[in-house]
């Protein structure tokens, strides 16, 4: 009976294993298959990154080294998001074994050059703004600003004329202040309260007399390399943001016109190639984005390739706007140009929106669909102007306020105008800029001629629900055409909860809070927003504190 229970028990165990396939590390009593990941588990891939297989290796107890017969399955990494790499093998008995690698496809928004420097990344309480020349009302000075308890922290003098705008030099504590006045600009510190050093604009015996700077922005930390362009010539100076020497200059330096601003914002289409925006008229009167390479060599020097490409505008191109999170290949290498109208031998041209698609294999650039903002007409010579925009947090609209008032709305994939809305406030209130709040479902358009914020209810992920919430004053003042500048700056800044709006009421020198939860609480209650400034500041809506002179700008 006893011999009878063991063999039974033996029989079992035989059949228990024989059923078994083996994974990574298992074994089996006739068949050990070892399959093991070379490198990590896990690894992160930059999306618009080639996923390289580290590999895998796999030992049978029957075989041997099987690792040539491991098959590993694709994945697509064209999207964001977790994947699995499935590895598997093999032997001749018909075993077989697998493992996983997990492969997380992120946006990392660090690698990205853009062209503005997001401060919010570096400071967690500040904001810094310019303060053009006295003969314009401004202080020539730029000022650091504690956004959290909304008061002036610092004014540095700049030793440049007319600081129109201020950028910090990579990731140091340094700020480039465009002078644009001066052939130069300065680097400020702030911790020690001092213009630092004016780097002229010069290189190598290039004749660059009079280049003043155009913007100071678009950073690349991977080469430390920052992008300066020509107010009255079409170049870009490279700085190198840890000595902030210049370490080359291209474009058309030959061309000069102290009256003309030759310059758009330049552009970094990934961390190797940029764009110049040239706005020099051709003898055919037409407009131009060149594209550059940037390599280092052996020694670690600079060096800038032309890539011999070249895309042709019909109108001035201002900014090459892009998705700023986005999820595919598709997003991450779509840019939209930002064509202002213009009037040729009597026939108007309006602002227009392209999508330029960047193939960073092959080094190309090339002209897709055209969005034609005909709605915006030239009117007694005022011309409709496509300043900048972006696109929705959805992914699906690339939203440009046009400076008549209107608020266009551009399908991303189809390049077809969806909707548009108008202010209805007042004709040409200078619509240049907006910001959305994803948390509130909010937009918020800064209007550069008029004392009104406009904001959009961008709730739903159809264009269909989005209107105009509100208005929003910030200044009792009104436009004066004879006032240099403008009435709000450039280039705004949202809170990173997306619950304030900074901005400024730039003619009186005052620094603006705009409790964007507070806005849509009043009317969601049903009530109508006050339209005097002081009944806004007692019901918390508006903080405001003098800084003095006039508030032209923050970033580039």
């Amino acid at each position: 009976m006893k011999n009878i229970k063991f063999f039974l028990f033996i029989f079992l165990i035989s059949i228990i294993f024989s059923g078994c396939d083996i994974e990574g590390g298992s074994d089996s009593n006739s068949s050990l298959i070892n399959i093991t990941l070379k490198g990590n588990k896990k690894i992160y891939l930059d999306l618009g990154k080639e996923f390289v297989d580290p590999g895998a290796t796999a030992m049978s107890q029957v075989d041997g080294n099987i690792s040539n017969l491991i098959q590993i399955s694709d994945i697509n990494t064209s999207t964001i998001g977790e994947k699995n790499v499935v590895y598997s093998v093999t032997d001749s008995s018909g075993r077989s074994a697998t493992i996983i690698r997990k492969v997380i496809v992120e946006y990392n928004k660090s690698k990205t050059p853009y062209d503005t420097n997001t401060i919010f990344d570096k400071d967690k309480r500040y904001v810094y703004f310019a303060n053009p020349k006295e003969e314009e009302g401004g202080l020539n000075s730029v000022v650091k600003i504690d956004y959290i308890d909304m008061k002036k922290i610092k004014e540095i003098f700049t030793v440049g004329r007319n600081p129109h705008s201020i950028d910090r030099a990579g990731n140091s504590n340094k700020f480039y202040v465009r002078t644009q006045d001066s052939n130069s600009f300065d680097v400020v510190n702030f911790k020690s309260g001092s213009v630092e050093k004016t780097v002229k604009i010069e290189y190598k015996n290039l004749n660059l007399t009079g280049t003043n700077p155009r913007s100071i922005g678009a950073y690349n930390a991977k080469y430390n390399l920052q992008l300066l362009t020509g107010k009255h010539r079409p170049i870009v100076a490279l700085i190198n943001t840890v000595d902030d020497n210049i370490v080359g200059v291209v474009g058309n330096y030959k061309a000069y016109n102290p009256k003309i601003t030759w310059s758009g914002h330049a552009i970094w289409f990934n961390e190797d190639y940029f764009g110049i925006l040239s706005e020099i008229e051709n003898s055919d009167s037409k407009f131009s984005i060149s594209l550059y390479k940037v390599s280092k060599d052996n020694k670690n020097h600079i060096n800038i390739k032309n890539m011999n490409q070249t895309l042709i505008f019909e109108t001035k191109i201002h900014s090459v706007e892009r998705d700023l999170n986005p999820t595919n290949i598709s997003q991450l290498r779509n840019f939209y140009a930002f064509g202002s109208s213009k009037i040729i031998n009597n026939k108007y041209y309006p602002p227009n929106i392209t999508k330029i698609k960047f193939d960073p294999k092959l080094g190309i650039i090339k002209k897709d669909k055209v969005a034609v903002l005909s709605n915006s007409p030239c009117v007694k010579n005022n011309l409709a102007i496509a300043h900048h925009g972006k696109v929705t947090p959805n992914h699906k609209y690339i939203v440009a306020p046009i400076s008549d008032g209107k608020i266009y709305f551009i399908d991303t994939k189809s390049m077809k105008i969806v909707k548009i809305l108008d202010s209805g406030r007042e004709k040409g209130l200078g619509a240049g800029h907006i910001e959305f709040s994803n948390k509130l479902k909010l937009g918020i358009v800064t209007n550069h001629y008029s004392n009104y914020l406009t904001i959009l209810d961008i709730d739903g992920d159809s264009v269909k629900k989005y209107k105009i919430l509100t208005q929003v004053k910030i200044s009792e003042d009104i436009f004066d055409q004879n006032n240099k500048h403008l009435m709000q700056p450039h280039f705004a800044i949202l809170s990173q909860d997306g619950r304030y709006f900074y901005t400024a009421d730039s003619h009186n020198g005052k620094f603006v809070r705009v409790d964007l939860k507070k806005i849509k609480d009043i009317i969601n209650r049903g009530n109508k927003l006050s339209n005097s400034v002081d009944e806004l500041t007692k019901e918390g809506v508006l903080k405001i504190i003098d800084i003095g002179g006039v508030l032209e700008q923050s970033h580039s």
